[in-house]
């Protein structure tokens, strides 16, 4: 399993990356940007623990499939 390489998974058949022949586990899992915050406002415990945020401006629910109405 740790040889696979990127080209091996439908898809990277034809692959003109420059990583084709990489083996996966050699690859960085992921990269992010975050940007610098003010810490403005924040939730009680309580309703963090609901949300799964303690910052309001980083309370961006999921709601999954389209179901035609909103969960909260």
């Amino acid at each position: 399993m740790s040889d696979l390489k990127y080209k091996d998974f439908p898809g990277g058949r034809d692959c003109r990356l420059k990583f084709c022949d990489t083996k996966l586990c050699d690859l960085p899992l992921a990269m992010s940007y975050t940007p610098m915050q003010r810490f403005n406002e924040s939730y009680n415990w309580h309703e963090a623990l609901l949300r799964g945020t303690l910052f309001p401006e980083l309370d961006k629910p999921f709601y999954g499939k389209f179901t035609g109405e909103r969960m909260r």
